[in-house]
């Protein structure tokens, strides 16, 4: 696990030291060792740089950047290759001979040998660069899911790539304007869908794909060599329940083991919900000797989950340690966003994962996050909502009529009603799922429907707060919704979310989160084996009589008794207006100013202004119209 990051420079204007800059800018993903390598090749500036955060290979025989034997390929690399022992051995028979005991030069050599193919044998996360001295190329790729990260910028013949943003603040050619066209996409999300980035002419590279950079012809093309949809739009599986159990236990327990391959200690986030659970219980039939795992808490009701993770730990027997998360935890942080996230990110489930991070790092190195589990196996509360949708809405006559009855339903009776069920029914925020619920249902189509169930903040807001601006979602995932397919809408939802939220939101904020701390988080439930046989499962087994996740929880149900997990399903949020409220006050006197917004240039005040003074005087407001913009002009204040 490390920060990489380098350059392809064509007017021949930057230094080594523009290189060694950009690279310790990322000391906190790679403390421990650092390298870099720069080259003219007659045609432009070469630079690789990287810091290494030691897991696999700790002697200096792992340093990177890495040179084939040859002299033709050299790598950098973040992340983990997990079946990188098997693919060695491949390579041995082959006639290869290897000096580390790393990752790194597998993969190095795996791509000397089977060229971009050999990306399909990886089994892990990634995102690695390989200059080709040979053919004068440079490849750049991302993982599947997309769980590492890799950012690039293209202007006046300079090529800039890094796994932050902030490496790009340390170059002197790198322009910061501020991509307006997509903070509408901001402000409805919460974060900036790929492959769009805040700045102009800066880009996400996208799961699934890499860059190849032809340096004798100074131009680069994208390639997507893997893509979740495929799968989805393969014929389901004709098999029995209880087959596509026992395939998917199978999956789990070589996925989650392979996740444990380390030189270092590795621990677990464990919320008592089913995914971490089910990992925790899993690798725990495996492990000789202690499991580690780690909660977060708040003293605050409906937003504590460590007592139900509590249970688990003692079930299983890990070695269970926990922080009941305080007002001074929390305040520190709250300034420290902007320099984590270093494009505007809205998701206040941010913190409470930072201090998870702080946790464990005081213990172990590397740490394994359940994350996906909603995503391929049909978990969250959105979909069931629109599913009901779309069984009992079969006409646009029957949709308009719950839309109008739904008008005369206030979201404080849902909230009070929400109280009275039995707890297992219950659902956490569901004033704001209440609302996401009623603005979907005034769509007309069904694809409509699906995105703005996807919607962090109402498009009305957005459109109140930004008058002149207009939603945009060319290049998007969500285009490509809009283009058509054979899939079913609970499909559909999925899929999305799976190219959309997930890399965008989730696993942006556990990679920064740990990164911070130089922690290296995992994903075992992101396996692509897993995600692709996910995707082949009929809808109907995933979604069965009304539970959401069925097949998860038939698993998580052989190893932990179903008393220990049943119970609503929460976010991981923080009760932030509970703990903080009066800091965060400040930070809205200060960012919010009527001088910084109208310098910003960019939100209407007067009416910025209207929903502060609700606020300020205790009226029910949906209170992400303000975190959103905050979290903005922080970051517009430390970036922009």
């Amino acid at each position: 696990m490390c920060g990489i990051t380098g350059f392809i420079d064509f007017s021949k204007r930057l230094k080594e030291n523009d290189l060694e800059q950009m690279t310790d800018c990322l000391i906190h993903r790679g403390p421990d060792d650092s390298g870099t390598f720069f080259k003219s090749n007659g045609d432009c500036l070469i630079g690789l740089g990287q810091r290494r955060l030691s897991i696999l290979d700790l002697t200096p025989l792992g340093h990177q950047p890495f040179i084939s034997s040859c002299g033709n390929f050299t790598i950098v690399y973040n992340g983990e290759v997990y079946n990188f022992l098997s693919i060695q051995k491949e390579l041995k028979s082959l006639g290869y001979h290897f000096r580390s005991n790393s990752d790194t030069e597998v993969i190095l050599y795996a791509f000397q040998e089977w060229g971009v193919e050999s990306v399909h044998k990886f089994i892990g996360m990634f995102a690695f660069a390989i200059y080709s001295k040979k053919k004068n190329k440079v490849y750049i790729f991302r993982d599947r899911a997309g769980v590492k990260p890799l950012y690039y910028y293209y202007n006046n013949r300079i090529f800039l790539f890094a796994s932050e943003l902030k490496a790009f603040s340390k170059n002197s050619f790198f322009k910061k304007e501020i991509n307006r066209a997509v903070l509408p996409l901001y402000m409805i999300f919460g974060y900036i869908p790929a492959p769009h980035t805040i700045f102009r002419k800066c880009h996400k590279l996208l799961p699934g794909h890499y860059l190849e950079f032809n340096l004798s012809r100074e131009t680069f093309q994208l390639n997507k060599y893997w893509d979740i949809n495929n799968f989805y739009n393969l014929p389901k599986f004709n098999y029995s329940e209880d087959k596509i159990i026992t395939d998917l236990e199978f999956l789990f327990h070589d996925a989650f083991n392979l996740r444990m391959v380390s030189d270092v200690p590795v621990g677990i986030f464990l919320s008592g919900g089913y995914d971490s659970s089910l990992v925790t219980a899993i690798l725990k039939r495996h492990i000789q000797g202690d499991l580690k795992t780690f909660t977060i808490g708040f003293n605050e009701s409906g937003f504590d989950e460590s007592k139900y993770a509590r249970k688990i730990a003692a079930h299983l027997g890990t070695d269970h340690e926990e922080l009941i998360c305080k007002r001074q935890d929390i305040k520190g942080i709250l300034y420290n966003l902007p320099e984590i996230y270093d494009e505007p990110f809205a998701d206040d489930s941010a913190i409470p994962s930072i201090l998870l991070s702080q946790m464990a790092r005081k213990n172990v190195k590397v740490a394994l996050s359940a994350d996906g589990g909603d995503e391929q196996f049909f978990g969250y509360s959105k979909y069931f909502a629109l599913m009901k949708l779309f069984k009992y809405c079969r006409s646009n006559k029957s949709q308009k009529a719950l839309s109008t009855l739904l008008r005369f339903i206030p979201p404080k009776a849902v909230v009070f009603a929400n109280r009275l069920l039995p707890s297992r029914f219950r659902q956490m925020n569901i004033k704001a799922k209440y609302e996401k619920f009623t603005s979907a249902l005034q769509q007309k189509s069904i694809d409509n429907i699906i995105i703005h169930a996807a919607y962090h903040l109402g498009a009305d807001h957005m459109f109140e707060l930004m008058p002149n601006s207009f939603l945009n979602f060319d290049q998007t995932a969500f285009e490509r919704l809009f283009a058509g397919d054979n899939l079913s809408p609970g499909e559909k939802m999925q899929a999305l979310d799976y190219e959309t939220f997930l890399p965008d939101d989730v696993l942006v904020k556990v990679d920064r989160a740990t990164m911070s701390v130089s922690l290296e988080g995992r994903e075992p439930l992101l396996d692509h084996r897993i995600s692709e046989y996910a995707a082949q499962i009929p809808l109907s087994i995933k979604y069965k009589d009304g539970s959401g996740k069925y097949l998860l929880k038939q698993i998580a149900h052989r190893y932990i008794p179903e008393k220990l997990l049943a119970r609503p399903k929460s976010g991981f949020h923080t009760p932030l207006l509970s703990l903080v409220k009066d800091e965060i006050d400040l930070l809205i006197d200060t960012y919010l100013s009527k001088e910084m917004i109208i310098n910003s240039n960019i939100f209407n005040y007067g009416m910025l202004e209207k929903y502060i003074t609700h606020y300020k005087a205790g009226k029910d407001i949906n209170f992400n119209i303000i975190w959103h913009i905050l979290q903005f002009q922080m970051w517009n204040k430390r970036w922009g």
